[in-house]
């Protein structure tokens, strides 16, 4: 993750932000960065979680971003405003303009403009989203499965799984793990009531995700290593020439 476009931005600027986009000051905000295509993000899931966290809470300050195609594809996306009339917090979610996709400086600015970034994903390769969140100093809520553990542990909320589907989508029908919704409930609540645990996990999100600089890692990590490929090719190909055989 760059963190020099992905950083926290100044109680100042997050507020100028708020304002700029109509969300007010002192609103919980609540957000997820995802594809709404196919069931893998399980925005029903995370739309269910926020309905249960706002009625336990009253939170009538707490508002869900979903930054994510309202309606997507047909046959392939949920239609997010009819999941949010579901479950009856259709005041109290916004979405992303499918028309006005946001890069890096963009998507920076929305992470600042959350509390908490919430996922329920369902599996993940890497979770690029949450790195980014934590990056801008924003912690995280997320399922204990898959990758996103990894990136959460010790500075954020990690959610057991309580149940389990195959996928219909993944030729070898693997198990995806679903987030537990009360323990998610229990986890938003905390972050819900408790700022300054939420601003001490997202100070030490940052730091934690500093160690994941893609700078720090291309220097670090990936020149070393491919210099040492680089190195072991070439012996290689000494090796056999000096045996009198053909590299291929």
């Amino acid at each position: 993750v760059d963190t020099k476009i992905y950083k926290p931005f100044t109680e100042e600027g997050k507020i100028k932000l708020r304002k700029k986009t109509g969300v007010p000051e002192n609103a919980f905000v609540v957000g997820t960065n995802g594809a709404n295509t196919w069931d893998r993000k399980d925005f029903p899931r995370i739309i269910r979680i926020f309905a249960e966290f706002v009625k336990k809470n009253d939170a009538k300050d707490a508002l869900l971003y979903l930054h994510a195609n309202p309606n997507g594809l047909e046959g392939k996306s949920y239609s997010l405003p009819e999941l949010a009339k579901l479950y009856g917090i259709e005041k109290q979610i916004r979405y992303s303009d499918s028309k006005n996709q946001l890069y890096d400086t963009g998507l920076a600015k929305m992470y600042n403009t959350l509390d908490v970034y919430l996922s329920a994903s369902r599996a993940e390769g890497c979770g690029l989203p949450i790195l980014e969140a934590q990056a801008c100093g924003i912690p995280a809520i997320v399922p204990n499965n898959s990758a996103q553990p990894e990136w959460v542990e010790g500075h954020g909320w990690i959610v057991p799984c309580s149940d389990h589907i195959v996928s219909l989508t993944i030729p070898l029908h693997n198990k995806w793990y679903l987030m537990d919704v009360e323990k998610a409930v229990e986890a938003l609540t905390e972050a819900y009531k408790n700022k300054e645990l939420r601003i001490k996990y997202g100070r030490m999100a940052r730091e934690a995700m500093l160690q994941y600089d893609w700078d720090k890692i291309i220097d670090e990590q990936w020149i070393p290593f491919l210099n040492k490929v680089e190195n072991e090719i070439y012996s290689g190909v000494v090796k056999q020439e000096a045996n009198g055989k053909t590299y291929n």
